[in-house]
């Protein structure tokens, strides 16, 4: 019975590899699916939660911050008609008490002023003026005391701004100044004191011009202080703001005051963002939406405060004042606040993520491994089926009695054997040759019967009978019990390496050579030279025989060709010395195609076309007529046997761009072009390779082109060749042409 898709004879190896491939990617994969979409599930729950809680927050951030401006609005407020009503009580004491013609009016006003600010701490200063503007009556907070000012210390304050707005005042009107921070002698008094001076004119019976003037400074700061405080407790910034932008109370005390410091004017919500201050100011109250920010504001304006006290309700206040001054508190939440608020929300809200993806990680995971295995253990086998079919190696796979029962394609590769024509057949049919006795394969069956793995090198037979070498492996298959099944071989050919073992083993043998033929040319070259000195002091002493002239200039001649023998011995095992000289080489090219006549065979046609211009070559002849020899040579071989063979020469001067450079350039290029059998494009990457020929055995060394490579590229030149199986070839030679 199958287990879980694999065969019942499942390996133990096998085994192990699935259970590793399941237990480390393919279950994990699976799981990760599953889990990436329950996630995606989750995770748009969790943030549709998110999104709705926060929306739902945000509303209530609103409401509350809308709770929080009217009640600090209402406070405000409060205190501010708290100030107007004790304003209006001293001022009708003022008037009743007779203060500006009567010395007791005065001294009885001086104390309660003074027993008032004894009780009530918020106020700074109080005083009562003439309709001059000087100082009747004064009375200072101060070191936890109110102190009543001398008359040698009152002043004249018939300067002061406060003065000349309440020169303007009707009768029941109250002047209010701005909220601001107390100046004395220029400058602001430290530490701060919040100031809002509130005054009335008095009036005498019913006269039409005032008698004098109460004014009361209020201390702000344990407001603001209170204010401040409120905006602790609350989501977002709690700010009180007068009409130019600038705070009065702020979460950061340095952003407070700025008009009354001409460095601090950046301060203003005016100046920072003018489009969003203009709609604060538009609006009376409510809720403002800027830049994903929230402004939730109440306006405050002092006069409308005072207007809707009882004693004063119908009355006018004072042309001008009601719009000049208002304040704005207002609450600004930006993101931050609510991402601050949702932490809590966040925190649950992850552990429940984090509850449910842990949920989500219990159940995927058997999951995963219930539905992957026998997926799996199917695709597993499906992969070695597709390794084996695709491998470089030949395998063959026979039951106990040798008999085939499967090959791959790289077993038809090799052999050339279908798949159809090798099953059911014995390998002895197929593959044995005569390379191995009988005694090798009697040993082979006999090692592989026993159970033991065989290794080794074999000569096996192609289909259409030619032998090639192989490395071979043959092991035996067992089944989950043990038993022996199957045989599978795998071999290699060998072919190709063989090939490399002899092309090394030739070019070590190259490099001996080399070295004794050095050796050899050097000792020559020492005797050549010393005749060559001989025969040259003899020409001098024998100038006048011409009979002894004659047989030197023939040593001489000698001299020359042992010493280019010499230089052709070093070309072949590739330490020649190439001297160039530049020199117009088209006589040389003509006169050497000439002589070629004479070395090929009479039934090869040969045809040589040379152009009738001068070209200018660095160049070593011998070495080009070298180069020549081996084209020609091998032209010659590749038409043997061909009917109407036929080889064409050909030297011309082309114009043509090669490099990365793109220039175009003059080259020299002679061509050698045949009408033989072509060369395999496979073949042609290895032409020039040393010891490389498609020639059968004992026809080449394998070093001709070999030569011609080297000597080409001491010319600073290069070879091409087009070829085409059953076309023929053409070997260029391109040699650049001095400029």
């Amino acid at each position: 019975m199958a287990k879980d898709g694999c065969s019942s004879a499942e390996t133990p190896a096998l085994d192990v590899l699935l259970h590793k491939q399941l237990s480390s990617w393919n279950i994990a994969v699976t799981a990760f699916v599953m889990m990436l979409l329950a996630s995606a599930v989750i995770a748009l729950m969790a943030f549709t939660l998110y999104k709705k809680e926060s929306s739902t927050l945000l509303g209530q951030m609103r409401s509350e911050a809308a709770l929080e401006v009217q009640g600090q609005k209402q406070t405000i407020e409060h205190e501010l008609r708290q100030v107007i009503h004790a304003l209006l009580f001293f001022n009708r004491q003022a008037d009743l008490h007779d203060v500006f013609s009567s010395a007791a009016g005065k001294e009885q006003i001086t104390e309660d002023l003074r027993s008032f600010m004894l009780s009530s701490t918020v106020y700074d200063q109080a005083r009562i003026l003439d309709r001059q503007g000087r100082e009747l009556i004064r009375i200072n907070y101060h070191g936890g005391a109110p102190v009543v000012v001398s008359g040698s210390q009152l002043q004249d304050k018939s300067d002061r701004y406060y003065f000349k707005a309440m020169q303007r005042l009707s009768r029941h009107d109250i002047y209010i100044s701005a909220l601001d921070l107390n100046v004395e002698h220029g400058a602001v008094e430290q530490p701060f004191k919040p100031t809002l001076r509130v005054g009335m004119a008095v009036y005498q019976g019913d006269e039409n011009r005032p008698a004098g003037y109460i004014i009361m400074n209020y201390l702000a700061a344990g407001m603001l202080d209170r204010f401040r405080d409120s905006g602790l407790l609350v989501q977002g910034d709690l700010l009180l703001v007068n009409r130019d932008g600038y705070p009065l109370s702020a979460p950061a005390h340095e952003q407070e005051w700025g008009f009354m410091f001409p460095s601090s004017s950046s301060l203003s919500m005016a100046s920072r963002d003018p489009a969003l201050w203009q709609q604060i100011m538009r609006l009376d109250s409510g809720t403002l939406r800027h830049k994903n920010d929230d402004y939730i504001l109440q306006t405050i304006s002092p006069y409308q405060v005072a207007a809707e006290i009882p004693a004063l309700h119908g009355t006018p206040v004072s042309s001008g004042q009601s719009d000049a001054l208002t304040w704005k508190v207002l609450i600004h939440l930006t993101p931050a606040h609510l991402q601050a608020a949702m932490a809590g929300y966040r925190g649950a809200l992850f552990s429940w993520l984090a509850a449910s993806m842990l949920l989500v990680i219990v159940l995927a995971i058997p999951v995963a491994w219930l539905i992957e295995r026998r997926r799996v253990c199917r695709g597993y086998i499906a992969l070695l089926s597709q390794a084996v079919e695709h491998a470089g190696e030949s395998m063959m796979v026979t039951d106990l009695s040798g008999r085939i029962e499967y090959v791959n394609p790289a077993f038809t590769s090799l052999t050339g054997y279908t798949f159809d024509e090798s099953i059911g057949r014995n390998p002895s049919e197929l593959l044995k040759s005569t390379a191995q006795d009988k005694a090798f394969y009697r040993q082979l069956w006999e090692t592989i019967s026993a159970g033991k793995q065989w290794r080794g090198k074999i000569v096996d037979r192609r289909k259409d009978g030619s032998l090639f070498p192989a490395q071979m492996t043959i092991t035996p298959i067992r089944d989950t019990e043990g038993s022996i099944r199957h045989f599978m071989a795998v071999q290699q050919d060998y072919t190709e390496h063989e090939l490399l073992q002899e092309r090394i083993s030739n070019e070590n043998k190259m490099k001996v050579m080399g070295i004794a033929v050095g050796g050899i040319a050097h000792e020559f070259n020492n005797i050549l030279a010393a005749l060559t000195a001989n025969v040259y002091l003899l020409k001098r002493i024998e100038k006048d025989n011409p009979a002894a002239l004659a047989k030197l200039n023939a040593m001489d001649r000698l001299d020359e060709q042992a010493a280019g023998m010499v230089r052709q011995m070093l070309a072949y095992v590739g330490r020649a010395e190439v001297h160039l000289t530049r020199r117009n080489v088209t006589p040389f090219f003509r006169m050497a195609m000439q002589a070629c006549q004479r070395s090929v065979p009479e039934h090869i046609v040969l045809n040589s076309h040379v152009a009738d211009v001068e070209m200018m070559v660095d160049a070593d002849e011998l070495q080009l007529q070298k180069v020549m020899d081996h084209l020609i040579s091998n032209a010659v071989d590749a038409v043997e046997g061909i009917r109407g063979a036929e080889i064409s020469l050909r030297l011309e001067r082309l114009e043509e761009a090669f490099g990365d450079t793109g220039d175009m350039q003059p080259w020299l290029v002679f061509r050698v072009q045949d009408n033989g059998m072509g060369i395999a494009a496979e073949h042609q990457q290895l032409l020039f390779e040393p010891f490389f020929t498609t020639k059968e055995v004992g026809r080449g060394t394998g070093l001709g082109l070999s030569t011609v490579h080297g000597i080409i590229e001491k010319h600073h030149g290069f070879v091409r060749v087009d070829s085409e199986p059953g076309k023929g070839s053409c070997f260029s030679v391109y040699l650049p042409i001095a400029l």
